[in-house]
């Protein structure tokens, strides 16, 4: 993994993949979840909300 940017509160990764990967240096532990989605849009590395997901349904 490629490190993106540190911060005293995260580090970020990338992955081969593309994906990221959000750690709290201080506790050890992998950032999951709404908290991880967060710091990911304040960096401005992945798209807000609704701006790429316009799904419709076929019912």
């Amino acid at each position: 993994m490629k490190q993106i940017k540190q911060t005293e509160d995260y580090v970020i990764y990338q992955k081969r993949t593309g994906r990221y990967a959000v750690r709290d240096p201080r506790e050890k532990q992998w950032i999951n979840g709404e908290a991880k989605e967060t710091i990911l849009r304040a960096e401005q590395l992945i798209p807000a909300a609704g701006a790429t997901r316009q799904t419709e349904r076929a019912d």
